[in-house]
């Protein structure tokens, strides 16, 4: 009888630890947004950032026999991205093929050009009007580094501490 218990608490654990090698879905999700995320960062030519990402609810999805496949479906806001979640499942499984939607929120920061003064509209900006600071950036897509700003005119005026875009 103790070499039954035995066994079995060994299969447990051998069960337990094979699930816990594998990544849990929110995971898998999390991994996929931030490597898109970077890619983002990394065309944009961002200076550090960094990413907070959060899983909106993730439905339990069934389970899947192959690697689970995810595909981004809309990332042009980091507040709220889409992804796919796919598993195409061995012919003659019981569960068969399946996909889900979900919903990732991020928040981007990084080290942007902000005006140090206040700045009138055609005002060409020099290096001391711009230094870089760390600013949460999710819900804007054109920053600009404090080199590409010096030199540059606005076309409007600037409040002290604004962050500068490329539209201004």
């Amino acid at each position: 009888m103790p070499e039954i218990r035995c066994a079995s608490l060994l299969l447990l654990l051998l069960a337990g630890a094979a699930q816990a090698a594998e990544p849990t879905l929110a995971a898998t999700l999390e991994t996929a947004a931030r490597a898109q995320l970077e890619r983002q960062a990394e065309a944009a030519g961002l200076a550090e950032p960094e990413f907070t990402i959060t899983v909106v609810k993730p439905r339990a999805a069934p389970a899947c026999r192959q690697p689970l496949s995810v595909e981004p479906i809309d990332t042009r806001s980091a507040a709220r991205m889409r992804f796919a979640v796919s598993c195409k499942n061995t012919p003659g499984w019981r569960s068969g093929d399946w996909r889900y939607e979900y919903i990732v929120r991020a928040r981007v920061s990084a080290k942007v050009a902000v005006t140090t003064a206040p700045v009138a509209a055609g005002q060409l900006l020099t290096d001391d009007d711009v230094v870089l600071e760390r600013r949460d950036i999710s819900a804007l897509s054109d920053t600009i580094g404090a080199a590409a700003a010096a030199g540059q005119a606005s076309r409007r005026s600037l409040r002290a501490g604004e962050v500068l875009r490329q539209s201004q």
